[in-house]
């Protein structure tokens, strides 16, 4: 009989100790799978919940300076930004959102000024921001709006005006009520107040706009677009990008980077943290990003490390369960090996005096060890 033959007999001998040694390996194996699964989930899990929970903003960081002059500058102003963001958010899910509005400029409706400023703006919030691929900039232009996101009250969307034509705009409908401005209406943007009728720029009033749901990232809970005014201010009305270029004024570009809450992961809040934390002082030390002043607001920064302290807490308390189930299964484990150490002990001394080599004897149990070690490993993580 050849020694491997009588190896593996000896192993069928103590099948039933080698069976519940694989079972215990196998159940640690899974158990330790199951738990550190669970841990990582509910991890991610959490990492979601807080942001999604968060005020929009919360959510959010807004970054806002004055819009580049010229549209070369511009351009280069909205790449830096975009380098910049990416830079400290690169393998996290996020979007940003771009607009170009005024500060409040005087606005004159039948001959007379309005009693309030108004803030003119881009309709590029009411697009689809390009989910598909992260950071990408909207058209300042009018396009498709999505139903979820605003809709009419009132007559339509603005649509490119004839030649000849003033340019149509769409007016918060709250902001229109108050101020007592109806579709069909002319507007003077920008007009002077001893020549009201005669001076700034000539728009017509296509349709009245209302948010569908004010709850959402891209508001940033923005009184002036979720209301229709800030207590300062009345608006938006919104106006196409190459018409409000031809106003008299210097618009704020405005980039609102925003994680998604239905994708991020504990270490993608590593990183909007680090974005919270060094993009205001990268930014502004840039002078093709910060005209006149540079400003990131919002709360994101403060939402994540809330957050990640909550899911590190969770992890040491989920550590410690770790750290008792392994143990607890090593002892069983070192229990059985040793009953099994024990029941040999005869076995291996009447080999060693027939003549079995100590060397091979230690080498065979070794490898019913690894044997047993591997596939119950993988059966048990393969189970978890």
């Amino acid at each position: 009989m050849s020694r491997s033959t009588l190896l593996a007999r000896r192993s069928a001998a103590h099948r039933g100790l080698l069976l519940l040694v694989w079972l215990l390996v196998a159940g640690l194996a899974a158990s330790l799978g199951v738990t550190v699964g669970y841990v990582r989930a509910a991890g991610v899990d959490d990492a979601r919940t807080g942001l999604a929970a968060a005020s929009p903003a919360g959510r959010g960081l807004l970054l806002v300076t004055r819009l580049a002059d010229g549209a070369a500058a511009a351009a280069a102003q909205d790449a830096r930004v975009a380098e910049a963001v990416d830079d400290r958010l690169g393998g996290t899910p996020y979007t940003v959102y771009r607009e170009t509005r005024t500060e409040g400029v005087p606005v004159a409706g039948n001959g007379a000024l309005l009693e309030d400023r108004w803030v003119v703006s881009t309709p590029a919030l009411l697009a689809d921001a390009g989910a598909e691929r992260p950071g990408d900039v909207p058209s300042g232009e009018w396009v498709g709006v999505d139903p979820g996101i605003a809709d009419t009250t009132e007559g339509t969307w603005p649509e490119d005006a004839a030649e000849g034509e003033p340019p149509q705009v769409a007016v918060h409908a709250a902001a229109a009520e108050a101020a007592g401005i109806e579709v069909g209406d002319t507007l003077r943007l920008g007009a002077d107040d001893e020549d009201p009728g005669g001076t700034g720029t000539s728009v017509v009033v296509s349709g009245l706009w209302r948010l569908t749901d004010a709850g959402v990232s891209r508001w940033f809970g923005d009184p002036l677009t979720t209301t229709g005014g800030d207590g300062t201010v009345a608006g938006p009305i919104l106006l196409a990008g190459s018409v409000l270029e031809d106003l008299d004024t210097t618009p704020f570009a405005r980039w609102l980077v925003v994680p998604d809450a239905d994708r991020v992961t504990p270490a993608d809040l590593e990183r909007s943290v680090t974005l919270a934390d060094d993009l205001d002082a990268a930014l502004a030390d840039d002078d093709a990003v910060a005209i006149r002043g540079f400003q990131a607001l919002g709360s994101l920064g403060d939402t994540a490390r809330t957050t990640l302290t909550a899911i590190r807490a969770a992890d040491a308390v989920a550590l410690v369960a770790l750290v008792l189930l392994a143990l607890t299964g090593l002892v069983a484990l070192v229990q059985v090996a040793r009953l099994l150490a024990t029941v040999r002990d005869g076995e291996v001394a009447l080999l060693v005096s027939r003549g079995a080599d100590p060397a091979t004897v230690q080498a065979a149990a070794t490898v019913e060890g690894a044997v047993l070690a591997v596939t119950a490993s993988a059966v048990g993580a393969a189970a978890a």
